[in-house]
């Protein structure tokens, strides 16, 4: 009967945690995105121009992890549990500890691992209506292809500039 009500609490802790770590992981997968459709705001300056060269880039960001203790901590409660299937007595609980001590290694190891985010980028060399070349880098959007020529407005913004195509 003990056994049973152990087996039953660490399962509800091991679920708690899941729960808990997930949460987090989407909270930190929807975080805010630097540009925004369907929202409105004020525009400062728009300037119309026409395309003189387009090139697209590929830029590489190296982002280390920022997860904190909960993944080690849910490999060591998956880990104790798989090593509490072993054993009896002394023997399973140094395999509940050599299994916790295991896998809240592996998930240390596995949150350090350095990730690489590709980012799609296009670069516009504009030149205005009154001469003036611009040079401006910005997210590559697969719906609005630039090509030499086009004519294109600038949006300008408290927070930076956006190129679109001048209907």
């Amino acid at each position: 009967m003990a056994h049973h009500k152990c087996y039953s609490s660490m399962r509800l802790v091991l679920i708690s945690v899941a729960l808990l770590s997930s949460s987090f992981i989407s909270l930190n997968a929807h975080g805010a995105d630097l540009y925004q459709r369907n929202v409105a705001r004020p525009v400062n300056q728009v300037v119309f121009a026409s395309v003189d060269s387009v090139r697209n880039i590929t830029k590489q960001q190296v982002i280390q992890s920022t997860r904190n203790g909960w993944h080690t901590l849910s490999g060591a409660l998956i880990g104790g549990l798989i090593g509490y299937q072993f054993g009896g007595g002394t023997g399973q609980v140094v395999a509940t500890t050599a299994g916790a001590v295991l896998g809240a290694g592996m998930a240390d190891y596995r949150s350090q691992t350095p990730v690489i985010m590709e980012y799609q980028l296009v670069e516009l060399l504009l030149k205005t209506e009154q001469g003036e070349l611009i040079n401006v880098i910005q997210d590559n959007d697969s719906n609005m292809r630039f090509k030499r020529g086009d004519a294109v407005r600038l949006l300008y913004f408290d927070e930076g500039v956006r190129v679109d195509i001048a209907y």
